[in-house]
């Protein structure tokens, strides 16, 4: 019996010691293979950044670059796709170039259709990177732009969220609209994701935001506010005023804030009415603000009677907003200091505030 003992021991300790000895050459391996990697990758670094400079030598990196074997680009890759994310102009083109004539953008445009799901991610990430400069190419940007909006309903999350970011790039109004419609749903993508997406579309996708700001979901009415202000065509303003009357608080906050940025003067009769009778203190005080960004002096008055406030965000947002009206607005705050009411606080504390923006003068 001892001996079967000694033998299962033994035994066990062999097979824990060669399992140590598998994972301590494995280590090793790996280790010895990141090192040569990061050698390569430093070796054409120069060769990279002179493609992208654009210049005499740029050309020749360029055909250094596009006639690397297989082995070698690989290493080189990572590099050409980081670069890309971060630049504009002719050093984007002259990368983009590069992975064109090696067949990459090709490659990717294939990908996009095929079954493993990282392979249809990383075709879509590649595409996003490369978008600048190929949505030049009509017949580049048609196909990927079919394939994008099919992997919007992709099973896998990561796949849609790539789609969203490269129809960011490639997107027209129909690229909008499908974009809008996964706001929610099964296939749902997260909102920020499509919000990013629909701004850099921009202007074709103003009608598809139009209708999304009168549909029967308060966040996506909410977030279709602010992307038309955002995105500043004046066809929305219309119905950013329409929507300061919505049954829902956060749609009206965000329609005041929208119509805020817009510096738009038409919307001040309808904040100042909504300043002084808005029940959500978050709708009150965001067209507080909103009429201090428009900077119509109209607004001193109404922005002087909410400042005593009894909900402290609605009375120091508007003591806020009187600091950007001018002498007029600080000419109030002082009073408002004076008078020693429940907005001398705000105003005090506003003006101070003045003060050290204006370099520690009197105001």
């Amino acid at each position: 019996m001892a001996f079967w003992v000694t033998a299962a021991l033994g035994a066990s300790l062999l097979l824990i010691t060669a399992g140590l000895l598998v994972l301590l050459i494995c280590r090793v391996v790996r280790n010895r293979l990141d090192a040569l990697h990061a050698s390569r990758t430093e070796e054409f670094r120069p060769l990279v950044l002179a493609a992208a400079a654009g210049d005499s030598d740029g050309d020749e990196a360029l055909k250094e670059l596009v006639s690397l074997d297989r082995r070698h680009w690989r290493s080189v890759q990572p590099s050409v796709l980081f670069l890309l994310s971060q630049l504009q102009g002719e050093g984007h083109v002259a990368l983009t170039a590069v992975l064109a004539r090696r067949g990459i953008l090709e490659e990717a445009l294939t990908d996009l259709c095929r079954r493993g799901r990282v392979r249809r991610a990383r075709a879509a990430a590649v595409l996003t990177l490369a978008g600048p400069t190929l949505r030049e190419d009509e017949q580049v940007v048609v196909r990927a732009r079919a394939a994008l909006h099919g992997l919007l309903d992709d099973r896998d999350p990561t796949v849609r969220a790539a789609a969203v970011r490269a129809l960011g790039r490639f997107g027209d109004s129909t690229s909008a609209a499908l974009l809008v419609a996964h706001l929610r749903g099964h296939r749902q993508v997260a909102s920020g994701l499509i919000g990013h997406a629909l701004l850099q579309i921009g202007y074709p996708a103003i009608e598809c935001l139009l209708d999304a700001a009168r549909c029967d979901d308060v966040q996506i009415r909410a977030l279709a506010l602010e992307l038309l202000s955002l995105i500043g065509d004046r066809r929305s303003v219309r119905q950013l005023v329409d929507a300061l009357g919505d049954g829902e608080g956060v749609v009206r906050a965000s329609a005041a804030q929208a119509l805020g940025r817009m510096g738009e003067p038409v919307a001040v009769d309808p904040l100042m009415r909504m300043l002084a009778s808005d029940p959500s203190p978050r709708a009150a005080s965001a067209a507080a603000e909103a009429l201090g960004l428009i900077g119509d002096q109209r607004a001193v008055g109404a922005l002087a009677r909410a400042a005593s406030a009894p909900h402290y965000r609605v009375a120091h947002a508007s003591s806020q907003a009187l600091t950007r009206l001018g002498p007029t607005g600080a000419a109030r705050l002082r009073e408002l200091v004076a008078d020693g009411s429940g907005a001398a606080p705000h105003a005090r504390e506003a003006l101070a505030l003045l003060s050290l923006r204006s370099g520690g003068g009197v105001v």
